[in-house]
């Protein structure tokens, strides 16, 4: 019988990329899926959250995910498409105007949520030009509710 594991933190620790590469294989293969999986403040970049993005992808389960204060910029853009998110938080993660364009973009065109709930808070390169992107999009998807 399959073990389920609901919360896993591992928030403000060093995982770096390397750590969020074994992490993404450990979710790719494990038959337990877990609810909540939270990584903020470990050092992840672009390429260990895009490890980590097409594990969450084939977990299918994982409904909650905390990626705060990780530098991972574009990373984000392969997050926001995983269908079976419906908590997304995104503070502090390194979000431009030019990002949260294309993360609204991305989300109208592609998103599969039945409902999702994206925080998008402190990102300081973020102006007012990338804000009206994101509540354009909360518009637009009535199931994408985003805070900015």
């Amino acid at each position: 019988e399959a073990l389920h594991l609901k919360y896993l933190s591992l928030g403000c620790n060093d995982l770096s990329d390397a750590g969020a590469a074994s992490l993404s294989r450990a979710l790719a293969e494990a038959s337990c899926g877990i609810d909540h999986l939270d990584v903020s403040n470990c050092g992840i970049e672009r390429p260990g959250l895009r490890l980590l993005a097409a594990a969450i992808k084939k977990t299918e389960r994982m409904s909650r995910l905390n990626v705060d204060d990780n530098e991972c910029t574009e990373g984000v853009l392969d997050l926001a498409v995983s269908p079976c998110l419906l908590q997304l938080s995104l503070c502090n993660v390194g979000i431009t105007d030019a990002i949260a364009k294309q993360l609204a973009q991305k989300l109208a065109v592609e998103s599969a949520h039945h409902s999702l709930q994206m925080d998008c808070r402190k990102n300081a390169a973020c102006s007012d030009q990338g804000r009206t992107a994101l509540q354009g999009l909360s518009k637009i998807k009535k199931n994408i509710t985003v805070m900015i």
